[in-house]
C-alpha cells in the first residue's frame, strides 16, 4: 500500500524547490 502522506510530502517540498528556484531565476533578471 502506498503511504500518500509521504508522496504527497515529497512532491510538495519537490514544489518548494522548483519555486526557490524560480523566484532566484526571477531576481537575477
Amino acid at each position: 500500500m502506498i503511504d500518500f502522506e509521504t508522496v504527497w510530502n515529497s512532491k510538495e517540498t519537490k514544489l518548494d524547490s522548483l519555486i526557490e528556484e524560480v523566484e532566484k531565476v526571477i531576481a537575477g533578471l
